[in-house]
């Protein structure tokens, strides 16, 4: 069973397991994006990241040591376009 908890100020609905707790996935309805907490899946074959996003809000000890492109907040649609489009 899934569980919504909706964040008002940035329109966001996170959405969890009722039974554990685990957050499976962020929906943002105006932007029709679905963000998937990829640690929820049973195989990860064929995923690899492509963009760090969100860095913004990273802990300051955590170094990122690759060439991927980074966005302090969500990349535009545009942006993810392109990204997939590599």
């Amino acid at each position: 069973m899934l569980g919504k908890f909706h964040i008002e100020t940035t329109g966001v609905d996170r959405c969890f397991c009722l039974h554990c707790g685990t957050r499976l996935y962020n929906h943002v309805l105006s932007k029709q994006r679905l963000a998937l907490v990829v640690e929820t899946l049973q195989n990860d074959k064929g995923i690899q990241p492509i963009a760090h996003c969100n860095t913004e809000s990273k802990s300051s000890w955590y170094a990122i040591s690759d060439e991927l492109p980074q966005f302090s907040k969500a990349p535009s649609p545009t942006e993810i376009e392109s990204l997939l489009a590599t």
